[in-house]
């Protein structure tokens, strides 16, 4: 049985309404995305930061030990 005209436009319709009323929620869930990606990114901004020192930490502490070393400072 083919769609008529009025059972096409209530389909329409239908679809119209259901998509205005799903749009408020996505709204809410597109901002909740977007909080935890940024709480994840700063966490990943932070462990990166903390490797960067840790080695540049253990670079100077080797050059001092070794330039002290060569120079007979122990």
């Amino acid at each position: 049985m083919p769609d008529t005209p009025s059972t096409t436009d209530s389909n329409e319709n239908n679809a119209e309404k259901l998509a205005r009323l799903l749009e408020p929620e996505m709204i809410q869930k597109r901002t909740a995305w977007k909080q935890a990606a940024a709480h994840y990114r700063t966490i990943r901004l932070f462990g990166f930061l903390f490797l960067f020192i840790l080695i540049a930490a253990c670079a100077v502490g080797f050059f001092f030990l070794f330039s002290c070393s060569a120079m007979r400072c122990v």
